[in-house]
């Protein structure tokens, strides 16, 4: 069931009417949750056992560790949620993956395997929601969240629709408290949930989905590409991914916001980065924030050597894009800004490195697309059912491709088009940062009117009608 089709639509808008009318915290709660898993069963109704697995395991592994007095007792316990949890990442997420690159590494060599893949499709959101129930018992180990000993109320933290395919990743500490305390949405609420749904909708099928019919060819001609194409094609798709995943968030927050919950914000206008360390707080904030918390920190963060520290941004930061996929260009984008990390760490230390604001800004927006050139860069053709990765090839047809300075006809109308989907996004993403809410913008006694019309026509002559996939969905 996609956010941006009208089943979704009459489906949250269902929920959050029956939510309002019902007096106890606990029906509810019942009702969310069993909204939650019809939600995810409508995906594919054999993964809720996954769902549930995790569910269970980290509910029973958190009962245990409160019993416990001994550290050694509950590490015990933590072990085994970690376990569960990353062994069903790694069996549905990266089996394969990493089967395909031994053998390809036995090919090199010569020798020759006959290896066992798994004949399995990839569960929607798996990486949130394990991401998401580790933080609980990992806090609960660390002493900084209480026993949940609600089971209704820790299953719907694990499974709350809104976020359950592609985040935000919330944190115990925060959801827990408002789905066991909640009151019914007062007004405001419901005005900021609806205008958050509206426009993550916008930027979905007006600005995202049309990004995407220019981006697409062009990279499938990378190796024709002249070196103005291959900028606006990288252009083009960082800004898609923008568009997509922060509507996935806006339609996300609005909806929880109609029930009476609020999700953290992912997003704060990243692409005003002045260094990788501002991009990353900026740009997938619950995803960066729990690589903080719980890989960079378990690693050591900055305590030890200046080496130990570089150490354990690179290595979290190349896990944090082995996250994002099983493929070697997940992988590499991890590495690029773990780089970017570790030179501006190093950089921000020598009292001669100053840089004008502008040329920072200027400089951290090319390199965080040139980044996203190695994050899009393709996977295609599969062989006994595995995907075979072939992004470096095509990074090779990228980088050849700024050798050629030759002008094209269409670069005028590329830019130009490129300009008419993101110019509206932007300038709404800016006002929406200086009032501090989207339902401020619809109600401007001068403006809301004519700026809602304005957006309403942009989706209805030019927006994608199809219900595209979020490209989140698969990771």
């Amino acid at each position: 069931m996609d956010f941006n089709s009208w089943p979704y639509l009459v489906f949250v808008l269902t929920i959050g009417v029956a939510h309002y009318n019902i007096k106890s915290i606990g029906v509810r709660n019942c009702l969310l949750l069993m909204a939650s898993y019809a939600f995810y069963a409508f995906w594919d109704w054999r993964f809720l056992s996954l769902i549930l697995l995790s569910t269970v395991t980290d509910y029973l592994c958190g009962l245990a560790m409160a019993k416990e007095t001994a550290l050694a007792a509950k590490r015990r316990y933590l072990t085994l949620s970690l376990l569960v949890n990353l062994g069903l990442l790694a069996t549905f997420k990266y089996f394969n993956f990493f089967i395909a690159s031994f053998v390809s590494l036995l090919d090199t060599v010569g020798m020759d395997s006959r290896p066992l893949y798994l004949e399995i499709i990839l569960p929607v959101g798996i990486s949130f929601y394990t991401f998401q129930t580790m933080s609980y018992t990992i806090d609960l180990y660390r002493g900084r969240v209480p026993l949940e000993r609600n089971f209704l109320n820790f299953a719907l933290f694990v499974a709350f629709f809104p976020q359950l395919v592609a985040g935000p990743i919330e944190r115990a500490r925060n959801l827990l408290p408002q789905i066991a305390q909640r009151a019914k949405p007062a007004l405001a609420q419901i005005k900021e949930g609806g205008a958050l749904i509206f426009w993550g909708l916008f930027k979905k099928v007006f600005v995202a989905d049309n990004l995407a019919i220019i981006a697409d060819p062009l990279f499938h001609k990378s190796a024709e590409l002249s070196a103005p194409e291959t900028y606006l094609a990288a252009f083009a798709f960082t800004f898609q991914i923008f568009a997509d995943f922060s509507a996935y968030t806006d339609i996300a927050r609005g909806s929880a916001k109609l029930v009476g919950i609020e999700l953290m914000e992912n997003f704060k206008s990243p692409f005003a980065a002045f260094n990788p360390q501002d991009f990353w707080r900026r740009w997938h904030i619950s995803l960066s924030t729990w690589l903080r918390d719980y890989l960079y920190i378990g690693l050591g963060g900055n305590r030890g050597t200046v080496l130990t520290t570089y150490r354990n941004l690179f290595l979290t930061m190349l896990l944090g894009g082995l996250w994002h996929g099983a493929a070697w260009n997940y992988i590499w984008w991890g590495a690029y800004h773990g780089v970017l990390l570790c030179v501006h760490r190093w950089l921000s230390d020598k009292a001669w490195f100053r840089v004008p604001s502008m040329i920072a800004w200027f400089s951290m927006l090319h390199l965080t697309v040139a980044g996203f050139l190695i994050f899009r860069s393709t996977r295609r053709g599969f062989e006994r059912g595995v995907q075979i990765d072939q992004s470096g090839s095509q990074l090779i047809e990228l980088a050849t491709s700024l050798g050629r300075w030759s002008s094209t006809q269409d670069f005028g109308y590329l830019l130009g088009s490129i300009a008419f989907f993101v110019l509206p996004m932007f300038f709404i993403e800016w006002w929406r940062s200086k009032i501090g809410h989207l339902a401020g913008i619809a109600t401007h006694p001068r403006y809301g009117i004519l700026v809602v019309g304005f957006l309403v026509f942009l989706v209805i002559r030019w927006g994608i009608q199809r219900a595209d996939a979020f490209i989140y969905f698969q990771f």
